[in-house]
Order: C-alpha cells, then sequence, then structure tokens
C-alpha cells in the first residue's frame, strides 16, 4: 500500500515495476511446437493495482471528452463494430454499376510506439486533470 500511495503523491516507482515475466504453459502432456504452449504475462502486482486505479478514475471523466461518432473506448462498444462497418462501406467497391471508389489501408501498428509527450502532457492540462495525475 505504501508504494502504490508513494507513486499517486510523489510519482515514485521502485525499480522493476513495470518488468513483466513472459512464460509458457503447456497446453499438453508433450509439448513439440510452440502451438503446444500458451504464452503468459505475470506482471508486478503493483504495477497492475497501480494501473487499475488509473483506468478506474479515467473511466468516469472519459465519457465527457469521448464524441458520439466514436466506436472505440466507450462502455459496452467493440472495436469490432469498425471491422463490420468497413466490410459493409467496401462490399459493393467491385461492381461497375456504381461509381469509381476506392479505399485505402494505413498500416497504424506502430502508432503508439511514438508518443510525442509534450502534446500529450499539454493535451491532460487542458482537461483539467490534477498535475499529480499528469505526473
Amino acid at each position: 500500500m505504501v508504494v502504490v500511495q508513494s507513486f499517486f503523491l510523489y510519482g515514485f516507482r521502485p525499480k522493476g515495476v513495470n518488468n513483466t515475466i513472459l512464460a509458457l504453459i503447456p497446453k499438453k502432456k508433450e509439448v513439440k511446437e510452440m502451438k503446444d504452449s500458451r504464452p503468459i504475462s505475470c506482471c508486478n502486482i503493483i504495477y497492475k493495482v497501480i494501473s487499475k486505479l488509473i483506468a478506474n478514475r479515467l473511466k468516469v471523466i472519459l465519457p465527457d471528452f469521448n464524441t458520439p461518432n466514436q466506436s472505440a473506448f466507450f462502455k459496452d462498444c467493440l472495436l469490432m463494430e469498425n471491422v463490420l462497418l468497413a466490410s459493409e462501406i467496401v462490399k459493393d467497391y467491385h461492381k461497375d454499376s456504381i461509381s469509381t471508389q476506392s479505399a485505402i489501408k494505413i498500416d497504424i501498428s506502430k502508432a503508439f510506439d511514438l508518443v510525442h509527450w509534450p502534446f500529450l502532457l499539454a493535451t491532460l492540462s487542458a482537461l483539467n486533470l490534477p498535475s499529480k495525475f499528469i505526473k
């Protein structure tokens, strides 16, 4: 409890709190291939508690910042709805009877690898979040 309180009061994190151990759990008695194992990530309990507390605090205020046309980050909304919508939009693209159309697929797999921290911190400040929370 002291570590979690220190995190929220002072922004202190013990070294290694973000470390995760990956373990392979066998699915059957004889493991011959990788598919015969299930990867499990064992996170530090302190990390899990802090993450859950932050998520619960954000859950209260995030709906105020999302717009109705978003289909993610809302309670009871599924990202799969985006896939279904995209599928519905492009289902007739191959037909000659409709006007010329095109679709662009953008690979955003690394979008979350690059964070522009000054922008993120300024946004959190603009949302009037407490400075301790932002830290």
